[in-house]
């Protein structure tokens, strides 16, 4: 009987020792697993942008004008500098950037050929409006179209 109780508590001396090396290792592992693991993302991450980025030629400025802005053409800003004009079927929106829900609509008795205009120009005074209809790209930023000039005033 002493020897299995001998025998007994040897092997679960021995067992909490391989069970507490092992909880050790275990920890220990985990821990270097997440740094290693945090240290290869950051190193993933770090060169990613490097791969993927391309440099910037004077050609894909110049040349092929990869960078330029494209502008927007459905509204214009008024010379006020408060308000806006925005061109849709209805009409001619007024919009006043300082109150966003107060709209002015000049409706706009157009030719059958302008109703379908692609972009609009105010004169310097405001008071005619430069229809552009039927564009046809020719080179570059070159374009043939037909054009109508409207007077607001009327």
């Amino acid at each position: 009987m002493w020897c299995f109780t001998t025998f007994f508590a040897n092997s679960v001396e021995a067992w909490l020792h391989r069970t507490s090396m092992c909880l050790f290792f275990a920890i220990i592992y985990t821990f270097c697993m997440k740094k290693a693991l945090l240290f290869i993302f950051a190193v993933v991450l770090l060169q990613a942008p490097s791969h993927a980025q391309k440099s910037i030629t004077l050609d894909d400025c110049f040349t092929y004008f990869k960078f330029y802005a494209t502008g927007v053409n459905h509204y214009h800003y008024l010379n006020d500098g408060y308000r806006y004009a925005e061109a849709n079927a209805k009409g001619l929106h007024i919009y006043d950037v300082r109150n966003p829900k107060a709209d002015s609509l000049i409706n706009l008795k157009l030719p059958e050929k302008y109703q379908g205009f692609d972009h609009f120009t105010f004169s310097a005074d405001e008071k005619k409006l430069l229809l552009r209809t039927d564009s046809k790209p020719v080179y570059r930023h070159s374009t043939l179209a037909s054009y109508l000039v409207y007077d607001l005033v009327k």
